[in-house]
């Protein structure tokens, strides 16, 4: 017993053979046989495994497929508002380190989310998934898209390194690729899945930004900057591509 209980927080393994051990000996004790404990036992546990299958596989079977249209949504949504605060700074505009830690956290936990119902997909009967080939792309282009966006995005976080000039057509590339993304969250879950800021930004502000900067048309561009940028809009509109696979 004292074994037992020693290893239940570190060791499950251990604390289940000597406290199996432990309570034969104490029907022994009682003058029962151990034959017959055993034999209830799994008796019991057969039945329990039987009704769990049932349950799960015929009565109410609750497929990871079925869960994956909603994570897929909410990890293109998180991307978008993402890539967006990038935006920002690339126009200019502050973004509070609170709103930009908040943005990384949600990107965190919906390609988590994301990655762990992949993973439980895969463990499933072959017969209840979907497309797993495209879901593993889209998750392993997620996560390039958001590494990237992250790379980019530290370039601004430090205010002593200046903001580098940013040429109307690295911000045409930009919107290019809100609108992928905004075109991928349409397709998964509808126009009303998109906040009212996801298409204004691209759409409005973003294009103003373009025309009214006549001084970054003059500048030098930062050539590593535009390459970023239009690698970001290769991965978004990779991204359209197979959320349209995966909708079809």
């Amino acid at each position: 017993m004292v074994i037992a209980y020693s290893f239940q927080r570190t060791k499950y393994l251990v604390t289940v053979i000597f406290l199996t051990a432990y309570l034969l000996i104490m029907f022994s004790f009682l003058g029962l046989g151990y034959l017959g404990v055993i034999a209830e036992r799994l008796t019991d546990t057969a039945m329990g495994c039987a009704i769990a299958l049932a349950v799960g596989y015929l009565l109410f079977p609750r497929w990871e497929a079925d869960q994956l249209p909603d994570l897929l949504a909410a990890t293109l949504r998180a991307n978008l508002a993402y890539l967006r605060q990038l935006a920002d700074r690339l126009a200019g505009r502050e973004v509070p380190p609170t709103t930009y830690r908040l943005l990384r956290k949600d990107v965190y936990v919906a390609s988590a989310n994301l990655a762990a119902a992949f993973q439980r997909m895969l463990s499933e009967p072959r017969r209840t998934r979907r497309h797993p080939t495209e879901v593993h792309e889209f998750v392993v282009l997620n996560h390039i898209l958001s590494a990237n966006i992250s790379a980019l995005t530290t370039t601004w976080q430090d205010a002593s390194t200046p903001n580098p000039p940013v040429p109307p057509e690295s911000r045409r590339v930009l919107t290019s690729a809100q609108a992928a993304l905004s075109k991928s969250l349409k397709s998964l879950a509808g126009p009303a899945a998109i906040a009212p800021e996801s298409t204004a930004v691209p759409t409005v502000a973003l294009q103003n930004d373009v025309r009214a900067d006549a001084s970054a048309e003059a500048a030098q561009p930062d050539r590593t900057l535009a390459e970023q940028l239009a690698f970001l809009q290769k991965v978004s509109s990779d991204l359209s591509r197979v959320t349209e696979a995966l909708v079809a």
